[in-house]
């Protein structure tokens, strides 16, 4: 057996496990630790040992590998579990399997009877599944002494993890082969988000597979399946092109990881990044991409986007290539370039939907998840994100776990999709909904649009399935999960409004209606329909939106169907409310009352109805609103006249004395009661209406310090104009001959401004200086006047 640098710590390990509870262990990629020290603790450890990886291909490599170093065959002593396939019985003391399924246990099995032993492998990921049950098995320790608890990583902070376990720390320092990391910077990341062209990540792959004879086989590590097909179709090499990721079938992964005397290219996305030992490796090619999926915390809008991959992930990848012998890896990215690669990835916890998880929450605590305690809890935002949903799909009442929810928790679906199946089972259409649920809970697998027209991209799908259309492998695991969900019943109606009915109960923050330019969402958000979708070339007023990416900050509805208003009320009518509302109908200049239906915050059906019916407190109050934008035009004011100007005028020399224009508005207000339109306002006096907010001191002030007019020597009254600042008074200049100055307002603190006028009423001197008009221009200007208007009298001193 080759020795490995875990080797040295095995002893460590065993003793700490005696006398602790919780162990964290750091060691680099390589080590050991995913195989050799389970395999070397087997012996130690009395019950069952479960040993937790984030991937199915990892898992089933793993076990096998340690199958092998114990000398016993895989599915006795040594099993996995993974979806769709289970290799234990009741022999098997070390379980590998993937994340989830543990999580899925402890609902039913919460003190782990007969597991002694529960490590948590590439802990670093920090998938949701992975802090959820650390979470977890927190607690199982405080009731059982007996059991012990790992965490592995080869690049993690470890002093949270030991601060929140109480754990003891064990290192592995050693590492087999040396690694040389080698930098090409092409600036990929830049390149490939601005543009959808995969040339300069191709090119560069050839560049870096070209630049020397590489020894061994080379692993390239690459964003997606889409990258990953642009390489095996654009590179230029002798070596056999594997390819290696997710979606692909079991059989075609393990080939990978098998030994071969050809050598070859693995183009792979990060499921190879970490507990994979893919033989004959000796380069690794790093794109520094991947694709990662994130939720927003409002919406719960995904969106798949390229992104740099952290420092702790390029480590792990330089770690693939020095397994068997020295390592080399090429970077495509500059040294420079790594200031701007974070640490760590970002955890599930702060970027995925938190639905599933937080119904876990509920259903292991009976309380809100703002009050459990995670490892590292996620936003207030994304929580009550997830329990808004859980609340509109039954799983949640009045703040408690309904009896919906603890069934939805059971599945091994997604709350939405199994709260479609519950409502399938009502309506006895269980077994076609199940092939439904399957469905969309799988990749998509159709390869082709309709030729003719549909009205649901799910129903499309559905008929690709049945006659065997599409993606081969995607519809096998429809086919598995049919099966799966299937309970063997026959369905007692199977028509197409009772699936899509059954679907809306799942999915009721998701009712789309048409806009001009797409889709009001009943969540509270706006979507556009993909060109992808079957609707997209004859768009119906209503859909169920099953499938929206945020693409570029807009959210794009990828798969929906048609629905009827009218089955929003049948299926969904506990969200429905109907209420009497009120507009301001600008043209009209009245509010209207409008009788609506409205789901989930977005009107479905509105008629008008009398005002009557109306609350008055709001036609009240949407009237002020539509005058407050307005009050000259609402309450028909004479600008020049309006006491609103002449109180703010006065407020700068009265200020202790003359109220506020918003102290003035608030006297309007008060006016509107029992009121609908302007005309109505109009109606009434507004400087009545002004007068009744004043004080007896402030009416008096008005009056005296700021009148409306001012009696000139010919006897006539002449309006001040208040809009202008000092008020202006527009005279006849014949009109003020007496006039030694001009008048003063304000208590003497002002002197008017005067618009001096020629007979014909047209401006011929503005000043607020009577005397030295009289004294300076007046003569020039009576000559031309005598001259205009010889039958007026000009006096020479007027």
């Amino acid at each position: 057996m080759q020795p490995l640098p875990v080797d040295e710590i095995v002893q460590d390990v065993i003793q700490e496990l005696a006398h602790n509870q919780a162990l964290v262990i750091e060691a680099p990629p390589g080590a050991g630790k995913s195989t050799r020290l389970p395999a070397r603790l087997f012996p130690h450890i009395n019950g069952r040992i479960l040993l937790l990886e984030p991937r199915r291909v990892a898992t089933r490599s793993i076990a096998a590998r340690i199958a092998s170093e114990l000398g016993v065959k895989l599915g006795n002593e040594v099993g996995y579990q993974v979806r769709f396939d289970d290799r234990t019985s009741k022999h098997t003391k070390l379980v590998v399997m993937t994340e989830g399924i543990l999580a899925s246990r402890l609902y039913d099995d919460p003190f782990l009877d007969g597991v002694d032993l529960v490590i948590l492998d590439e802990f670093h990921e920090r998938s949701i599944h992975s802090d959820l049950t650390l979470a977890f098995l927190k607690e199982v320790l405080e009731a059982r002494e007996d059991l012990r608890v790992m965490i592995m990583s080869a690049t993690i902070g470890t002093q949270p993890l030991i601060d929140y376990l109480g754990a003891k720390l064990v290192r592995s320092d050693g590492q087999i082969f040396p690694v040389e990391v080698e930098y090409q910077p092409e600036s990929l990341f830049e390149k490939l988000r601005a543009s959808r062209q995969l040339d300069p990540l191709v090119h560069a792959v050839q560049k870096a597979v070209d630049s020397k004879n590489h020894a061994g086989d080379i692993l390239v590590f690459l964003p997606g399946a889409r990258e990953i097909n642009a390489c095996l179709a654009g590179l230029k090499t002798s070596r056999q092109i594997l390819t290696l990721f997710g979606s692909m079938k079991a059989s075609e992964q393990d080939r990978v990881l098998e030994p071969s005397q050809q050598a070859r290219i693995i183009l792979a996305t990060n499921i190879a990044e970490t507990s994979l030992t893919i033989p004959g490796v000796r380069t690794v090619i790093d794109s520094g991409l991947q694709r990662q999926m994130t939720t927003s915390p409002a919406s719960g809008f995904e969106t798949l986007e390229l992104t740099r991959i952290s420092m702790a992930s390029a480590k792990q990848r330089a770690g693939r290539s020095g397994r068997e012998g020295p390592g080399h890896v090429i970077r495509l990215w500059s040294p420079h370039e790594e200031h701007l690669m974070p640490e760590f990835e970002t955890p599930e916890v702060h970027r995925i939907d938190l639905t599933a998880p937080v119904l876990g929450v509920w259903n292991w605590t009976s309380s809100s998840a703002r009050d459990f305690d995670w490892f590292e809890a996620p936003s207030p935002a994304r929580i009550t994100r997830a329990e808004e949903v859980l609340s509109s799909i039954g799983a949640l009442d009045a703040g408690e776990l309904t009896d919906a929810g603890r069934s939805m928790n059971r599945s091994s679906l997604s709350p939405r999709l199994s709260r479609v199946l519950l409502e399938a089972k009502s309506c006895g259409i269980s077994r076609r909904t199940a092939r439904i649920v399957a469905i969309l809970n799988e990749a998509d697998f159709a390869e082709n649009r309709p030729n003719q027209p549909w009205d649901s991209d799910l129903l499309f799908r559905e008929s690709l399935f049945l006659a065997g259309k599409g993606h081969p492998m995607r519809l096998d695991l429809v086919r598995k999960l049919e099966s799966r969900l299937s309970d063997g019943s026959e369905d007692r109606v199977s028509d197409d409004k009772t699936v899509l009915q059954c679907l809306m109960a799942g999915f009721p923050d998701r009712i789309g209606i048409k806009r001009s330019d797409g889709y009001a969402i009943s969540g509270g958000y706006f979507a556009t329909l993909s060109r992808e979708s079957v609707l997209f070339e004859n768009p119906p007023d209503f859909v169920i939106a099953h499938q929206i990416l945020d693409t570029a900050g807009t959210p794009m509805i990828r798969q929906a169907s048609r629905i009827e208003p009218e089955w929003l009320v049948s299926a969904l009518g506990h969200l429905v409310e109907t209420s009497i509302q009120t507009e301001f109908n600008q043209d009209l200049e009245r509010v209207v009352a409008r009788q609506v239906k409205s789901f989930m915050g977005l009107a479905i059906e509105s008629k008008e109805i009398s005002i009557s019916k109306a609350d008055p407190l709001e036609v009240a109050e949407t009237l002020r609103k539509a005058a407050a934008s307005d009050w000259d035009k609402a309450f028909g004011i004479n600008e020049k006249q309006d006491i609103l100007h002449r109180l703010e005028f006065l407020r700068d020399y009265y200020p202790e004395e003359i109220p506020s224009r918003e102290a003035l508005q608030e006297a309007l207000s008060n006016s509107i009661w029992g009121k609908s339109s302007f005309k109505e306002l109009r109606a009434m006096s507004f400087p009545q209406i002004v007068q009744q907010g004043l004080t007896h001191r402030a009416r008096s002030l008005l009056d005296a310090e700021a009148p409306t007019h001012i009696q000139v020597p010919s006897g006539r009254k002449h309006a001040l104009d208040y809009t202008q600042n000092p008020p202006v008074l527009a005279v006849r200049i014949q009109e003020l001959f007496g006039m030694q100055d001009a008048p003063r307002i304000a208590g003497g603190k002002v002197k008017v401004m005067l618009h001096l006028l020629a007979p014909n009423y047209r401006p011929q001197q503005v000043t607020n200086d009577l005397t030295s008009f009289w004294k300076n221009t007046y003569p020039e200007i009576r000559k031309e006047l005598r001259a205009r208007y010889p039958k007026h009298s000009w006096p020479e001193n007027p």
